[in-house]
Order: C-alpha cells, then structure tokens, then sequence
C-alpha cells in the first residue's frame, strides 16, 4: 500500500469536497472522514438516506435527478439514443455539482468522466484536485471487454466510445490520480501517466456487516459475488465449474444479471449453478456466511472489495490477478491467485479447497484476521485524511493550486 503520511499544513485539517457520480464504494468510509473532521462536502448521485448514514456536519448535496434521468432513459428506450442522450445527463450532472461545490481545499472525486466544470469550479477555489480511477486506463478498460464479446462472437461495443474519451479529458486536469491497485496503477504507466502522479491505496471491508458463519455444512458451496457480466469473468469460471463436475458442490452466482448474457452462459452446460440475481445486502451477507469458499475470476476490476468482504466472513478466496488481490493476498495464506482468463488455474484452485477443506478453512480465517488488522474501512479513512494532508502540505509549500 502507498499511502501518504505527513502532518497538516499549519496545523489544520484539510477541508474536503467529495464528489462522487455513481454508487461504488464512498458510503463506506465517508462517517470515518466526517468523524476526523475533514469533510466538508459530500456531493452524491444516488437517492439513499444519506442524512441517516452520515454524522450531519458535512453539507451533503444528493444530485439524484440524474439517475433518475438514466433509469426513465432505460425502462423507455433501452440502448436506443444513449450515444446521443446519455452525455446530455452527465452534463446536466457536472453543471448542477459545479454550482452547488463550495471552496475547499482539496477536491476528491470519482474519475467517470463528467466532472469537468466541477474541476473547473475547484480551481477558482486553489483547491487541489485529486481524481480517483476505479478501473484500469479507459482504453485498456474497453479493450479487454471487447475481447470478451469478441471471443463469444457477440456484436456491439458495450462501452461508449463518448464514454472514454471523457474520462481521458480528465486525466490530465488533475494533480494527483487516487489508485485502488498495482492493476490499475500499471494501466495508468502504460499509456504514460508518470507513476509519481499517482498515489496507491487499497480499499476496506465492512467488518460489521460481514462476519464469519457456519459454512456449507455437506454440500461443498462456492460464491461468486458481482454483476453476471463477462468482464466480471463468469464464463471462465463456469467452464471450469463443467469441466470439474465435483459431486455434492454448488456454485452460487449473487449480483445482476446481464439479460443478453445469460442464454450463452448457461450454454456452456455448467452443474449445480444458482443465479441469484441481485440480492439485499443481508442476503449476500448469509450467502457468504453459508459457503466454504468464494471466487472471483474477473477480467477487469480495478479493486475487488468482494474479495475484502468475503474475508470479511472468514472465507479462503480465489481471485484473479486483474483486480488488486495480489497487492493485498498472500497465495496460498489466506486463498489463491490465479492467472486472469485461465480455466485451468480456477479448476486447480477450486479443486485444491474442495479437497482439502482443513486448509481452506485455515485460509479463511488468516483473510479474516487480515482486514481486521489491516484491510477495514476505519484504516482506509485514516490513510485517506493523511493523504489530504500532504496534498494540502505541498500546495502550501509550492504555492501552487496542485502538486504537478
């Protein structure tokens, strides 16, 4: 992990605008940073009871009519006009957080492509700008999922090519770039963004929501959490799920499913294999707590926080390199990473747990111990406000609105 640690600018804590357009991972942590005292403004997108989560004294401004906007846009039109009409929305969404963001020292928000005017507003303000990418380099992003669709013979670009080139715009108005992962951070230093322009921190578990369970009891069960997408890697995994045909074993798949998907993937004529679809977070949690071992094959993620919550309840896990689990596992101590795309590594993997269960469950309980002491949301927040604050330190020493 790279965070960084330094003291305060003349010894106060830095002044925080958080400005996220999209759901991910920010209710986790924004309590821990409004606890410390360094948010100021916490600018969201999504219609959840915000003021119930969160201690009150940030000013929380919930933009929601753009969701709004792509849900009507999708139950009406599906796919139809969304290269025409899907930046209108993300316009409309950069415009209102512009207007509402009030000075700050520094601007932290999510790299999706449509905060420019809110950058713009930031500068006025000498706030510096530090932009958090989620995934890897949007090029790198899109090539890896076309691949998938590609090897399957499906047609479309299921990434707007508008899409990224409005990410890409942004990349080089930021002073610093927020990575979850070396996966991410090796994308950026492909397509030369310099490696001191980034700063790498993982993220955390809920270690009150996910706890330890019973386990499957007879019935060996594996859990693959996340959308039921190819670049969650689903089609890997099941071909290594048919070619096992392990007895008394099931392989339950909780998260969104992608309509146009499921026909080819239940194709593939993989046993014992649940679809849960979208599941409330209580239900994945007993899900999780009532299996023996999770795994993740996904072919592009910047962080997989499943895999954090999965250790979370005590589970051995079994991830891929393309999601930050090398950064943060040990192989063979709390599970196994394997090669991205690789049906033989998942079937050696899986089969290594089913047949020895004892060490399996020896794994899980070293992941578990692992984000109690390391890898939790408290410890992501306090890593977060230590890099606020040399961030704030530089500024000060340069005199500059930004550390470039």
């Amino acid at each position: 992990m790279n965070s960084i640690v330094a003291p305060s600018a003349n010894g106060r804590q830095p002044q925080v605008a958080l400005v996220v357009c999209g759901k991910f991972h920010y209710f986790n942590y924004v309590p821990f940073l409004e606890q410390a005292g360094a948010l100021s403004q916490f600018i969201f997108s999504h219609r959840v009871s915000g003021k119930g989560r969160l201690g009150g004294s940030a000013r929380l401004r919930n933009l929601f009519i753009k969701e709004y906007l792509f849900q009507f846009h999708t139950r009406l039109l599906g796919d139809r006009l969304g290269n025409l009409l899907h930046p209108l929305y993300h316009w409309q969404w950069d415009r209102t957080a512009a207007a509402v963001l009030r000075p700050c020292d520094v601007l932290h928000f999510l790299m999706h492509g449509n905060c420019r005017a809110v950058i713009t507003r930031a500068r006025k303000f000498n706030a510096v700008c530090l932009g958090e990418a989620v995934n890897s380099y949007p090029d790198d992003y899109q090539a890896q999922i076309d691949q998938e669709y590609a090897d399957l013979g499906l047609p479309g670009r299921p990434v707007r090519p508008r899409f990224v080139d409005r990410i890409k715009d942004e990349i080089p108005r930021v002073d610093r770039i927020l990575v979850p992962s070396s996966f991410v951070e090796e994308s950026y230093v492909k397509h030369g963004i310099r490696r001191e322009k980034m700063i790498r921190l993982a993220y955390g578990a809920n270690l009150q929501d996910f706890t330890p369970g019973p386990g499957g009891g007879s019935i060996f069960k594996v859990v693959c959490t996340g959308q039921v997408t190819l670049r969650k890697g689903h089609q890997y995994l099941l071909r290594a799920w048919k070619a096992l045909n392990l007895p008394s074993a099931e392989l339950h798949c909780c998260g969104f499913v992608d309509q146009r998907l499921i026909g080819r993937l239940q194709a593939i004529g993989a046993p014992n294999v649940i679809f849960h679809g979208s599941l409330p977070k209580a239900e994945l949690v007993r899900r999780l707590q009532s299996a023996d071992l999770f795994v993740f094959p996904t072919v592009e993620d910047g962080f997989g926080i499943a895999i954090l919550e999965a250790m979370a309840c005590g589970l051995p896990v079994i991830a891929s390199t393309n999601c930050g689990a090398p950064d943060i596992m040990t192989d063979g101590r709390e599970g196994r990473v394997v090669q991205a795309r690789s049906v033989e590594a998942l079937m050696r993997a899986i089969e290594e747990s089913y047949r020895d269960q004892a060490s399996a469950r020896a794994m899980g309980m070293a992941g578990r111990a692992l984000v109690e002491n390391k890898y939790n949301w408290s410890n992501y927040a306090s890593s977060l406000v230590e890099i606020y604050r040399t961030l704030l330190t530089e500024q000060v020493k340069t005199g500059r609105g930004g550390v470039m």
